[in-house]
C-alpha cells in the first residue's frame, strides 16, 4: 500500500508511520533543500511503484504538486493527523 500521513509538526506522523507494514520515507531527509525543492523532491517519491509510507509536513505540498502535473491516484491512502 502506498500511504501519505501529513499533519503539523509534532502531531505523530513519523510514530504511525513507523507502525505500517511499508518502508517509511521521512520528507525531513530533504530539509536540506530550499522550501520549494523539498516538496519537489517529496512529490517524485509518489511516482514510485511498490510499498512505501511518506511523512513529514513537506508531503501534504508534495500531494498538490504531483496532483498538478499527473492523472490518477498518487496513492492509496492519505492519513491526516491534528
Amino acid at each position: 500500500m502506498r500511504t501519505v500521513i501529513c499533519g503539523g509538526p509534532r502531531t505523530g506522523k513519523t510514530t504511525l508511520a513507523h507502525t505500517l507494514d511499508a518502508p517509511v520515507i521521512c520528507t525531513d531527509q530533504f530539509a536540506d533543500k530550499e522550501w520549494s525543492e523539498q516538496s519537489d523532491a517529496a512529490a517524485i517519491i509518489l511516482g514510485n511503484a511498490g510499498n512505501w509510507t511518506l511523512e513529514g509536513i513537506t508531503a501534504v505540498r508534495a500531494l498538490r504538486k504531483w496532483l498538478r502535473t499527473h492523472p490518477g491516484k498518487p496513492c492509496d491512502i492519505v492519513i491526516w493527523l491534528r
